[in-house]
C-alpha cells in the first residue's frame, strides 16, 4: 500500500486559473502556441488517461487527426529551424551525389515519417531534382499516417512510394530492398525504438556504401514531452537504459556518436553520420 501524508488542501480550480492565465500569455509567443494546445488538452485529461478511462492516443490525435500533434512538428521557429537543418544537410547531400555522379537515380527513405511536418520541407527541397529522383520511401508503423501522406504529398511528387516499416525488424525481412538508398532520414524516431543500436543496424542496412544517415533528434529531458508524448506505450519501450537520458528515452549528442560508432559508421558527428 501507499500512505500519503496529509498536506495543504489543494485548490484545483485557483490551479486551472492560474494555468489559464499563464498559457494565455504564453500563447501571445507563436513558438509556443501548438506546444501550449497540445499539452493543455492532455493536462485536462490526464487524471482519465492515468486512471485509464481514456487512451491518451484518442486524446493527441481526436477522431484520428493530426491537428494537435502537426503543429508541433512545424510551423513553428524551433520545429522549423531544425526541420531547415535537415533539410541543408538533405539538399547539400543531394548536389555531393550528383556531381559524383549525374546519371544516379537518387533514392531516399524516411523512417517514422508520420504527419510529414518534416517531409514536406524535403519534398520542397528535392523539387529542383524531381527529374533525377527515382524514388521517395515514405515510411511508417501505421497506415493511418500513409493514407496521411498519400492524400497530402502524392500529388506533387510522382517519386513517392508509401510503405510500412518497423525500423526495430530487418528491413528485409520486410520486402525492403538493402543496400540501396542514397540518403536515410529519421526525425525524432529512433529514440521511440526499445534498442537504438539495432534501430541504427537495420537503418544502416538499407544504405548504398557511402549513402548518409541523416538525423533529428531531441537530445534532452523536457516536461512538456513527458506530459505529451510520455504519456503514449512508445515512450517508455526502451530497453539500453544506459544510453538513454535518466528517466527519458533521449539520448545526449556524445550517446548518439557512441552509438553510431557502435554501429560501425565510419564518421558519426552531431548532425551527420557516413556509412
Amino acid at each position: 500500500g501507499v500512505e500519503v501524508p496529509a498536506g495543504p488542501a489543494f485548490d484545483a480550480q485557483a490551479a486551472w486559473a492560474d494555468w489559464s492565465a499563464a498559457s494565455a500569455a504564453w500563447g501571445e509567443q507563436p513558438a509556443l502556441r501548438a506546444q501550449l494546445t497540445l499539452v493543455d488538452a492532455t493536462l485536462r485529461a490526464l487524471p482519465d488517461i492515468l486512471r485509464g478511462r481514456v487512451p491518451a492516443t484518442e486524446v493527441m490525435f481526436p477522431e484520428s487527426s493530426m491537428r494537435l500533434v502537426e503543429g508541433v512538428y512545424r510551423d513553428n521557429p524551433v520545429a522549423d529551424h531544425f526541420n531547415a537543418c535537415l533539410a541543408d544537410a538533405l539538399e547539400a547531400a543531394v548536389r555531393a551525389r550528383l556531381q559524383q555522379a549525374p546519371e544516379a537515380r537518387l533514392r531516399i527513405l524516411e523512417i517514422g515519417a508520420g504527419t510529414g511536418g518534416t517531409s514536406a520541407l524535403l519534398f520542397e527541397r528535392l523539387r529542383p531534382y524531381a527529374a533525377q529522383m527515382a524514388e521517395y520511401a515514405y515510411t511508417d508503423l501505421s497506415k493511418a499516417f500513409l493514407f496521411h501522406a498519400e492524400e497530402r504529398f502524392a500529388a506533387g511528387q510522382p517519386y513517392l512510394r508509401c510503405g510500412l516499416l518497423d525500423i526495430t525488424r530487418a528491413p528485409a525481412e520486410q520486402g525492403w530492398e538493402t543496400g540501396a538508398y542514397d540518403l536515410v532520414v529519421a526525425a525524432n524516431v529512433l529514440h521511440a525504438t526499445p534498442d537504438v543500436r539495432r534501430s541504427l543496424r537495420h537503418a544502416k542496412s538499407l544504405l548504398r556504401p557511402g549513402g548518409l544517415l541523416l538525423l533529428n533528434e531531441i537530445a534532452r529531458a523536457h516536461l512538456f514531452t513527458h506530459l505529451t508524448f510520455g504519456l503514449l506505450e512508445g515512450w517508455w519501450l526502451y530497453e539500453d537504459a544506459e544510453l538513454r537520458l535518466p528517466g527519458c528515452p533521449a539520448l545526449a549528442a556524445e550517446g548518439w556518436k557512441a552509438a553510431l560508432r557502435d554501429e560501425g559508421f565510419a564518421a558519426a558527428e552531431i548532425g551527420r553520420a557516413h556509412v
